[in-house]
């Protein structure tokens, strides 16, 4: 999977079909998908053939929506959002789109305790801003500091009460978050409109 060898995966899963559901020994107990994501394992590496990989896989009977014991447990959609690799090697948008296609749930691509279980939240924590406004598009769940991210100013309104204050329900973490992914992204606007609330 990580050197992106598709004849020897093709033939390894004919071989021993149970390999699909089989999990790594290492304390991530990651499937073979997981390792698709290239985040918290041992070799994290995406090949320019992984989106091939991922379709073998899938095809093959993977699991989808796997949780790997990394980050709380996270599934393989929440792994590929999250990390730099499927990023700088231009994929990232069309391995999403493919687990997306495949069936993968936005709801439980992170843990619930780790940034407060959204995965815009987790992408823009780890960097990966494009990731995050690619799954806003396509349903992802999008909280106060998750517009605060995105530069969303139309989705922050919905947060605030016309006094000015903060909704019931929005927590402290929330707006420190909210500030600090504004500025992490330069969405000035969003900076103002929260000092100003």
């Amino acid at each position: 999977v990580i050197d992106g060898d598709e004849v020897t995966l093709q033939r390894l899963l004919r071989e021993d079909p149970e390999l699909i559901r089989a999990r790594s020994m290492r304390a991530h107990h990651a499937t073979l998908l997981n390792y698709v994501g290239a985040n918290g394992v041992e070799r994290q590496e995406t090949p320019a053939s992984i989106i091939n990989i991922a379709t073998i896989l899938l095809d093959a009977g993977a699991e989808i929506d796997a949780v790997a014991d990394l980050y709380g447990g996270t599934t393989t959609l929440g792994l590929a959002a999250t990390s730099v690799y499927p990023e700088l090697a231009g994929v990232q948008e069309e391995l999403l789109t493919l687990l997306l296609q495949r069936g993968a749930r936005l709801d439980i691509a992170v843990a619930k305790d780790y940034t407060r279980g959204h995965v815009v939240n987790a992408c823009l924590a780890n960097g990966r801003p494009k990731a995050a406004a690619f799954l806003a598009a396509r349903g992802a769940h999008v909280d106060l500091s998750g517009a605060a991210g995105l530069g969303r100013l139309d989705l922050m309104a919905s947060f605030f009460g016309d006094d000015g204050r903060p909704k019931p329900g929005v927590t402290a973490g929330e707006l420190e978050d909210a500030l600090r992914w504004a500025s992490d992204y330069g969405h000035t606007a969003v900076i103002e409109r929260l000092l100003g609330h």
